[in-house]
């Protein structure tokens, strides 16, 4: 269940707020110039979500902690 927890923070930082940043006029420049593939990722892509992905990866990592503290008290019957 941490795991799962932890890979919904990921996703949703940096699918739907991350992709945000990614601004039209950027992508649009690209278009224009004609830069794909590996050069894309590389020089637009990745820069542009990098920062989502840290906030991501972080709150993920204290949301997976939290989880972790708390499934150390909970007691299920029978358990």
């Amino acid at each position: 269940m941490t795991n799962q927890g932890a890979l919904w923070y990921v996703y949703f930082n940096v699918l739907i707020f991350g992709l945000q940043y990614l601004k039209k006029e950027i992508a649009e420049l690209a278009r224009v110039y004609g830069i794909k593939g590996r050069v894309y990722f590389k020089s637009i892509f990745l820069p542009s979500i990098l920062p989502s992905l840290a906030t991501g990866l972080l709150s993920a990592s204290g949301g997976a902690w939290n989880a972790s503290i708390a499934a150390e008290f909970i007691t299920i019957r029978g358990g």
